[in-house]
């Protein structure tokens, strides 16, 4: 008998022990849960604090904008009006030049990036084939060898020419001529400017990528090309297994602007080339099912990424008015989804001649006419492009394309609803939709683009920059 009490009050020693321990974890687990708790309650009054922005005037749309709308729009011009295909097997009809939306814009230049791809009938299909499947001899293959990526890079020539003619000095002006100088190699990472002050200081920095592009080198006037669209595959399968970028022609603007059409070899753009498939539509990964594949901070970035696209490229002809989500694509370079869309880039079909309406019938929907925006303007809204972004902003807090654009009264209800994105998201989406800047509708005004970007762009940076902990660069 007294054995058997001595046991039971082991036992009961020993379970108040587990117990003490199994509270003592529990209290620990509660307390990193509170502090967790307190992390987030932070964050989210964060967000719901009213943020005063600055005025409109005091804070000026940052000047690299305008000179990206000024170069890509004028290099679409000049691209599409020298455009040329002969098409010797009489079906490579369609061409999709798939622009970039992230620019890398520098002192006098800006660098785009292009890829390039082919749609050729064979039989009653449509198949893409690299090399343009209209060259003599030309294997077809499917779709991941048809692609050519090119680094555009626009310059102002009158600036480029000052820098390089700056490196000569004093030295070698004599009897009041220069001297000829030699081809100097310049940095294809760098505007001409930069590349002056680098050269003349006599480093080029390790593992520099080179070309010669000078202006002694201009000899390659795409203009005078009969088929470019030859030209630039052939000169693309030339060098696609060297390990360097080179120029293979260039293209001039009104202004005083030469764009340099360049193979890119960067590690990204190799991904993209050697791909195995075509892009992917950005509506068929904005999905409930994908929500778990992208962070909060990587939705509000795509959101980011789109708005400054529409501010850049608005009075561009890369962008339609009426536009959403599905005009955009990204290439699946990365099982990071956020690495891969930083490949986002808007296509723009290169059409056939007019003489080619049977080949065009042929392709059914490939060709789509421009949508009319009339049916919007009735619904009053005020600015199509803003409104599509509204509409696109919506989609990507919600991270659900089920919205149509055309659909005014849905799209406001839905607006109307709060969002897990938060209040300062909330009221910079209705802004959109409503064109509600206070400075009319035209988004060819300074004060309409300053609103727009202090009150969308700056904002959405600054949400980021919350949850990141950095400061963005605007």
């Amino acid at each position: 008998m007294k054995l058997h009490a001595r046991a039971h009050r082991a036992g009961n020693a020993l379970g108040l022990a587990m117990s003490k321990t199994s509270i003592e974890e529990a209290l620990e687990s509660l307390s990193e849960a509170i502090s967790e708790f307190r992390h987030h309650r932070k964050m989210a009054k964060a967000f719901q604090r009213p943020h005063v922005l600055p005025a409109a005037g005091r804070t000026p749309v940052p000047e690299t904008y305008n000179r990206v709308a000024k170069h890509s729009s004028a290099f679409y011009s000049s691209f599409l009006s020298n455009w040329s295909c002969l098409g010797l097997t009489g079906k490579h009809v369609v061409h999709t030049a798939r622009w970039f939306l992230d620019p890398d814009p520098s002192d006098g230049c800006v660098n785009f990036k292009m890829a390039l791809d082919v749609e050729a009938l064979a039989g009653t299909q449509t198949q893409r084939y690299v090399n343009c499947s209209c060259f003599p001899g030309a294997s077809l293959t499917r779709f991941h060898s048809s692609l050519v990526l090119l680094r555009i890079r626009s310059e102002d020539t009158i600036r480029a020419n000052a820098a390089l003619m700056s490196l000569a000095g004093p030295a070698s002006l004599q009897d009041g001529r220069a001297r000829p100088s030699k081809a100097r190699k310049i940095r294809l990472e760098e505007s001409p400017s930069q590349a002056a002050t680098r050269s003349a200081s006599g480093h080029l920095g390790p593992g520099t990528t080179q070309t010669q592009v000078t202006t002694h080198d201009l000899q390659d006037d795409l203009q005078d090309t009969a088929d470019m669209c030859q030209h630039l595959f052939q000169q693309g399968k030339a060098v696609q297994f060297l390990h360097r970028e080179e120029s293979i022609g260039h293209l001039k603007s009104p202004g005083n602007l030469t764009h340099h059409l360049i193979l890119a070899k960067d590690r990204k753009s190799t991904a993209v080339q050697t791909l195995p498939k075509p892009p992917t539509s950005l509506t068929s990964v904005v999905r409930p099912e994908m929500a778990i594949d992208i962070a909060i901070n990587e939705q509000l970035r795509l959101a980011l990424r789109v708005s400054q696209a529409v501010l850049r490229y608005h009075s561009t002809q890369w962008w339609r008015q009426s536009w959403g989500l599905s005009d955009l694509s990204y290439f699946d370079v990365d099982k990071n989804l956020s690495a891969s869309l930083e490949t986002l880039h808007i296509g723009t079909k290169l059409t056939p001649p007019t003489n080619s309406m049977a080949l065009q019938a042929a392709l059914g929907d490939v060709l789509t006419p421009p949508e009319d925006d009339d049916d919007l303007l009735r619904c009053g809204i005020r600015n199509v492009t803003l409104y599509s972004l509204g509409v696109a902003l919506l989609q990507i807090g919600r991270w659900e394309c089920f919205l149509s654009p055309s659909d005014v009264v849905q799209v406001r209800k839905t607006a109307a609803r709060p969002s897990r994105m938060g209040p300062c998201y909330d009221r910079l989406t209705a802004k959109c939709l409503h064109c509600d800047f206070g400075y009319g509708a035209d988004l060819n005004t300074q004060e309409l683009q300053t609103a727009m970007y202090v009150n969308v762009i700056c904002e959405l940076e600054r949400m980021v920059g919350m949850l990141e902990g950095d400061k963005l660069a605007g």
